[in-house]
């Protein structure tokens, strides 16, 4: 049985930082990216629920982004080569179908984005990769929670505002910020050369890597 090492990082403006040499893991390009809407909309008391799903494949290297806003991020390493994303939407007030997942490929892999409506008189909302890209909320209160399967070798970056990161199991570089919420990651047992970036504000950090 591999052995883990456990650290944590709590407080405000938590920040982790880990970098082992990367090897094995060579650049590529979109191999296939193909996505698939299925909206399901349920009442549940106060609440409107609806679902938007995402499959495709990266060479190993190439990263997936998710950029939420209002919801968590949860990844796990996939049994396969294909990547699956489920967004799952909720609100109260608002309308969860005013709210877009975007999905833009580019050269360095896959950004899926939450989208809010723009707001009269200010610049629109757009998906962009890494910090560009524009993501006002305003007083809409949908929630999107992304769930991911990534395989082996797909890098992943999670950015959220207000919700918590969690990822198990992958063993490819790793990347994870959020504002109000906190960031628990449980490596592979082949993720000894991966490079991890960690940043909250309102949260704590858990960090377990397999020892050896």
């Amino acid at each position: 049985m591999a052995a883990f090492e456990t650290r944590s990082w709590t407080g405000p403006r938590s920040r982790g930082w880990m970098l082992v040499v990367l090897a094995g893991l060579c650049a590529g390009t979109v191999l296939h990216a193909a996505s698939s809407r299925t909206t399901k909309t349920v009442r549940d008391g106060l609440t409107e629920r609806n679902t938007f799903e995402w499959s495709g494949r990266l060479a190993p290297g190439k990263t997936l982004e998710i950029k939420g806003v209002n919801g968590a991020i949860r990844a796990e390493v996939a049994s396969g080569s294909e990547i699956q994303v489920l967004a799952s939407k909720s609100a109260r007030k608002s309308n969860p179908d005013q709210v877009q997942i975007e999905v833009i490929e580019h050269d360095g892999g896959v950004t899926l984005c939450m989208v809010y409506p723009s707001r009269s008189g200010w610049q629109p909302n757009e998906c962009r990769p890494g910090d560009g890209g524009r993501m006002n909320a305003s007083d809409n209160d949908v929630r999107v929670d992304f769930r991911v399967k990534l395989p082996r070798g797909v890098k992943l970056a999670a950015r959220t505002v207000n919700g918590d990161v969690g990822a198990h199991g992958l063993e490819s570089d790793v990347e994870a910020h959020t504002v109000n919420g906190s960031i628990e990651v449980e490596m592979g047992n082949s993720s000894r050369e991966s490079a991890l970036e960690f940043e909250t504000v309102n949260g704590g950090i858990t960090v377990t890597m397999p020892e050896g």
